[in-house]
């Protein structure tokens, strides 16, 4: 193998690594959510802290500012630990609530500002029960109609279950309407009274719940509003993206696709390198031992000119006669 075809194979590989580090390396930090330049931690104690995880956001007004670091129980209480960018202010008279990030179940901690004091809150302080605010359970209210969904057509149950997620994202229903059609449901029922009473029972629970819970399913609606507002706006933006992102992929795929048999062919020539190399290693210790008298040798025939100063002590030209002076110069002597 050729020094060229070595130096081609190594500068390949040199690149296929380069590239999958940068990838693995946006792939890290869209996994674990990691903040850049300075924090600070806090933490705060929760009642409960369901479907809360490790990674989950920390926001304010909607905006990420931080990331939660751990969940445990701690006491008999659900112990968050959260991480903030350091110029995000944390006063004293701050809350922290759980929220619902999206529909399916994940949820964020969000700052929420407060009365009184307005000192900022030290960093590493722990923010009490007392200001904290538990995720509302939307599992309760799908719950709640369990008992209808066992003996409705699969029809109707798509009909309810539409107009119950209109009504809680916000989407045109209304809690008039969600009622009329529940109605309507159970007019169909009505030689199921049993049923009809532990739907009743459930959804007395539920107002009660979510009558305690007014402000919060307010902001949940309202946030759910706004992102599909800002969705919208930026519908065209979000296309272009997926389409740019389908390239590239379909470019990595073309750029691994055609360097791996080259890859395969370089990675069979290194290892010949290698196995070469393994088998030779001590004329190859023995020359590099050499090596620096060797350039000694070498820096003493150029030091007086960009040329090499060398003494002939055994040249012997044939069919010439010798000079005076004989076969070798003086200093061979």
């Amino acid at each position: 193998m050729s020094p060229s075809s070595v130096r081609g194979a190594l500068i390949r590989l040199l690149v296929f690594a380069v590239f999958a580090a940068s990838i693995g390396a946006l792939l890290y930090n869209t996994l674990t959510n990691t903040l850049t330049g300075k924090t600070i931690s806090y933490s705060a104690t929760f009642s409960d802290a369901s479907g809360l995880h490790s990674g989950d956001n920390v926001r304010v007004a909607g905006v990420r500012v931080g990331r939660v670091d751990a969940v445990k129980l701690r006491d008999n209480v659900a112990w968050v630990k959260f991480t903030l960018e350091a110029e995000q202010p944390v006063l004293r008279s701050t809350g922290v609530a759980i929220r619902y990030l999206n529909l399916i179940g994940q949820r964020y901690l969000a700052l929420v500002p407060g009365t009184g004091a307005t000192e900022p809150l030290p960093a590493g302080s722990e923010i009490p029960l007392t200001q904290t605010q538990n995720a509302f359970d939307l599992t309760v209210v799908t719950n709640g109609f369990q008992p209808l969904f066992e003996v409705l057509a699969p029809d109707d149950i798509n009909k309810l279950s539409a107009q119950l997620v209109q009504v809680l994202q916000g989407e045109g229903g209304s809690i008039t309407e969600l009622l009329r059609t529940t109605a309507q449901l159970s007019g169909k029922l009505a030689d199921r009274d049993e049923v009809i009473g532990r739907v009743i029972t459930n959804l007395a629970q539920v107002a009660t719940d979510v009558g305690s819970r007014d402000a919060e399913v307010d902001a949940l609606v309202g946030q759910l509003r706004r992102l599909a507002d800002a969705a919208a706006q930026d519908r065209e933006k979000i296309g272009s993206s997926i389409a740019a992102l389908a390239d590239l992929t379909d470019a990595t795929t073309g750029l691994l696709t055609d360097i791996r048999p080259l890859l395969r062919t370089d990675l069979d020539k290194l290892n010949k390198v290698v196995a070469t190399y393994a088998q030779a290693k001590e004329p190859f210790g023995a020359a590099i031992r050499g090596l620096p008298l060797a350039l000694a040798a070498f820096a003493r025939q150029m030091q007086y000119g960009s040329w090499i100063n060398i003494y002939i002590c055994n040249l012997v030209v044939n069919n010439s006669k010798v000079l005076n002076s004989g076969a070798n110069s003086e200093v061979c002597a």
